[in-house]
């Protein structure tokens, strides 16, 4: 590819010789102008660096607020960027909290009404639910009486997760199993037994 001339590279012709006099007038005035212009600049932003440096943003967060230290910090950076006064940066951690707080509101109302609909799904389930719905909830509450702590406990009555259907399912089978475990142990019990023993159980001890 041919290399092609630029305005600052191409030969320099009579008419571009005896502009370059005026260009250089041109650009004497022009400097004068930005160097004053650069002085104005320099002045307003130092005296803006002092506007911001005499603000006291001390922020405070109101009763029950869902914001955190953090967070304060960073609304705080957020005037001072911004040549907030103190008045406004407080207004806007505010408004920063009340969204916050809506937010979490509706977000923990839509996880209630969630798990309160694992409720109906584990009332209509083919296993579950129906004429075996109150069996499957006592060995489900059974099981969980058995092996699960406190701990656990407490998580599935703050996650809501003690509605859903398929640990609800896994609970109750659990529970099944040891009421089954349950009777054959006692059934076998009562096999050892002579009849009189099981009519009489304190026969024997009499005699003794």
């Amino acid at each position: 590819m041919p290399e092609e001339s630029t305005l600052v590279t191409a030969e320099q012709t009579n008419d571009s010789a005896s502009g370059a006099n005026e260009g250089e007038q041109a650009a004497a005035v022009s400097g004068d102008g930005q160097e004053q212009a650069t002085g104005d600049q320099a002045q307003t932003q130092g005296e803006t660096d002092g506007a911001e440096a005499s603000t006291d943003y001390t922020l405070e967060l109101g009763d029950n607020a869902r914001l955190v230290e953090a967070d304060v910090s960073s609304i705080t950076e957020f005037a001072k960027s911004n040549n907030l006064s103190a008045e406004q940066a407080q207004a806007v951690l505010y408004r920063m909290d009340s969204l916050i707080g809506s937010y979490v509101d509706n977000a923990n109302e839509q996880w209630r009404q969630e798990t309160l609909s694992w409720q109906d799904d584990v009332r209509k389930d083919e296993e579950l639910g129906g004429e075996n719905f109150k069996a499957s909830v006592m060995n489900a509450q059974a099981a969980l009486h058995r092996f699960g702590s406190p701990a656990l406990k407490e998580a599935l009555n703050e996650t809501g997760f003690g509605n859903h259907p398929e640990l609800v399912r896994l609970l109750s089978r659990i529970g099944k199993a040891m009421e089954e475990d349950a009777i054959l142990r006692g059934g076998s019990q009562a096999a050892s037994k002579t009849p009189e023993e099981i009519l009489y159980p304190s026969h024997g001890k009499e005699k003794e």
